[in-house]
């Protein structure tokens, strides 16, 4: 991923956030590995095999796809 601002990265969880595009909710388990090429669901650039690609599930079987820094800037959001 390249490095983005963790503001920028805020400003787009909000956004999303409030579209409805990222869930609010907690998830029901989370699966973390080696990143698959799959677009993270926060910053839209690929989860590269040289990355930690984190998988949330929901009770509604949605399912997204993270990098790290993405996940955590969507947590804190959702606190």
């Amino acid at each position: 991923m390249l490095q983005q601002d963790t503001r920028d990265l805020t400003v787009v969880v909000r956004q999303k956030l409030f579209f409805g595009t990222l869930p609010r909710d907690e998830p029901t388990k989370m699966w973390v590995g080696k990143g698959s090429g799959s677009l993270c669901d926060v910053c839209d650039q690929p989860i590269t095999s040289t990355e930690i690609e984190y998988e949330p599930d929901f009770s509604d079987r949605r399912v997204f796809r993270f990098h790290l820094n993405c996940i955590e800037v969507w947590h804190q959001q959702c606190l």
